[in-house]
C-alpha cells in the first residue's frame, strides 16, 4: 500500500475494503493448505504436499470461484 501511495494511486473506501478482503481471503486459502499439510499422516514431504493439495483443492477452488463471481460485477462500478 505504501508503494501505491508513492505512485500516486489514491484508494477510496471501497478499494481499501476490497484490498483488505482480498488479502484476508488469500491468507485463508494458505492456512487451509498448511493445516492439511501439517495434519497429514504421510511422512514423505512430496506425497504429503500432494495429499494436502488434493484434499483441499476442491474447497479452495469453489471458494475462489465464488469470490470471483461476487467481485466480477463490482469491478466496473464507481462510487
Amino acid at each position: 500500500m505504501g508503494s501505491m501511495q508513492i505512485c500516486g494511486i489514491a484508494l477510496g473506501p471501497i478499494e481499501s475494503l476490497a484490498l483488505a478482503v482480498i488479502v484476508g481471503v488469500s491468507i485463508d486459502y494458505l492456512i487451509h493448505l498448511a493445516f492439511a499439510y501439517k495434519n497429514s499422516i504421510i511422512p514423505d514431504r512430496y506425497y504429503k504436499s500432494r495429499a494436502a493439495f488434493l484434499a483441499r483443492s476442491g474447497s479452495i477452488t469453489a471458494a475462489a470461484l465464488t469470490t470471483l463471481c461476487a467481485v466480477a460485477p463490482l469491478s466496473g462500478s464507481k462510487l
